[in-house]
C-alpha cells in the first residue's frame, strides 16, 4: 500500500494514493487507524526515531492523541541517552529500523548518511528534492503543490526501501539478533 497521508481538499491525482484529512489532528488518527489496521510488524524509515516518530509523539501531545502504536493501541516508551544526544524508542509488537543506525551496524561507511548521499551512492538515484533550504521548499510545496508534496514524500519512502532490499538490510538486522540475541531493533 503505497499512500501518503496529507491535510487538505480532496483533489484528483495521478498514479498516487493520498489520504485527504480535514486538519492535522485527522490526518494523525487516521494514520494512527491505519497502522493497527495493516497491523505492521517492521517500520522502516531514515532517521525515523530521532526525528519523524519523534515530531509525531509531540503532534499527538499537541492535539491530545494518544500515541499508541504498539500492537492492540499500546503506548511506546521513549528513552534518551545520559547525555541526551540521542532518544531510543520501544513500540510492543512492532519493531522500527532506522536505515542510518542499521547501515552503520553493518559497517557500512558514508561521506554523510543523508538520505540524498546514500540512495544517489547505492542506487544511482536521488530525493526529489536535493534543495539547501528543504524546509522552505516543502512548506511551499504544502501550499502550492501538495501532489508534488506527496510525490517527494511517497519517493523518499520508496529510496528507503529500496535501499533496504538492495543491500538486505532487514535480513542482516534478522540475522544479527539471531546471533547476538539483541532487539531487532
Amino acid at each position: 500500500d503505497q499512500r501518503v497521508f496529507m491535510i487538505g481538499e480532496q483533489q484528483i491525482t495521478a498514479n498516487i494514493v493520498i489520504e485527504w484529512c480535514q486538519d492535522a489532528k485527522v490526518c494523525i488518527t487516521t494514520f494512527l487507524a491505519w497502522i493497527a489496521r495493516h497491523d505492521v510488524d517492521v517500520i522502516i524509515g531514515w532517521n525515523v526515531v530521532q526525528f519523524d516518530l519523534w515530531v509525531l509523539q509531540s503532534l499527538c501531545q499537541r492535539y491530545g492523541i494518544d500515541f499508541s502504536l504498539g500492537r492492540g493501541k499500546t503506548p511506546v516508551h521513549w528513552r534518551e541517552s545520559a547525555d541526551r544526544d540521542r532518544r531510543y524508542l520501544s513500540i510492543p509488537g512492532r519493531v522500527v529500523l532506522d536505515g542510518i543506525d542499521v547501515l552503520k551496524m553493518a559497517t557500512y561507511r558514508f561521506e554523510s548518511y543523508s538520505l540524498q548521499t546514500v540512495s544517489a551512492e547505492l542506487l544511482g538515484q536521488g530525493k526529489l528534492i536535493d534543495s539547501n533550504d528543504l524546509g522552505h521548499k516543502i512548506g511551499q510545496l504544502f501550499y502550492d503543490d501538495k501532489e508534488a508534496l506527496a510525490r517527494y514524500n511517497l519517493n523518499d519512502c520508496i529510496l528507503v526501501w529500496d535501499i533496504f532490499e538492495r543491500e538486505k538490510l532487514l535480513d542482516f538486522s534478522l540475522a544479527r539478533a539471531q546471533l547476538t540475541g539483541l532487539k531487532m531493533d
